[in-house]
């Protein structure tokens, strides 16, 4: 199991759920699968997956858009899904996550792996009475992590969904061109050889 993979509050309270064991249970085999490792910094088609598989399992959830803190134990701040800090020009400056519809909801949050220290994510219960009036959602504190989760009232979730699609694309595009790229190094490697081969074998003989 990855239990050990993934952030969670109070793990062994969390074990005597069975929505919770039933969750994570279809999150391993995910995992097992090195769903999580190809979905990192994907929030749109991540969740979209993991919601599939859930749904298939009779575990119903909902897409929430968001934006997160996260505060590590050397004091480094990281902001995902807000507004005016995106990184780049073709970054969305939103996040989601997936709320179950259990009967404790959990925020499950896993495609933010390449920001962490080996962990995959989080998979938490949210305490439904601690926000009330609140856009705040949820608030973690982990060994090495603080997170805080506010629910964004805008609607971005299609624009991150095809940013998330397309950068996808452009990723396999680049990689099957440097493909190309290395094939075509070998071919004149390859060419190289046979015209040193041929200039030695004459030599030899003339």
């Amino acid at each position: 199991m990855i239990y050990d993979r993934i952030l969670c509050e109070n793990i062994e309270e969390h074990k005597k759920d069975p929505d919770y064991k039933k969750i994570h249970s279809i999150l391993d085999g995910c995992h097992k699968q090195g769903m999580f490792d190809v979905g990192r910094g994907y929030c749109a088609t991540t969740s979209l997956v993991i919601q599939s598989v859930l749904h298939l399992n009779n575990i119903h959830t909902e897409i929430i858009e968001v934006a997160v803190a996260v505060e590590y134990d050397n004091g480094h701040l990281h902001y995902i899904g807000y507004e005016h800090l995106s990184r780049s020009e073709n970054e969305v400056p939103s996040h989601v996550v997936l709320i179950t519809k259990t009967s404790i909801p959990y925020l499950i949050d896993l495609s933010i792996g390449h920001l962490l220290g080996g962990e995959i994510g989080v998979v938490s219960k949210i305490d439904a009475n601690l926000h009330i009036n609140s856009d705040i959602l949820a608030e973690f504190k982990f060994e090495k992590y603080k997170f805080l989760y506010r629910q964004k009232l805008t609607n971005k979730f299609s624009q991150v969904y095809e940013t998330s699609v397309i950068n996808r694309i452009n990723t396999d595009k680049k990689i099957f061109d440097d493909i190309k790229i290395l094939k075509y190094l070998n071919y004149a490697a390859i060419t190289l050889s046979l015209f040193s081969v041929i200039n030695f074998v004459t030599r030899l003989f003339l």
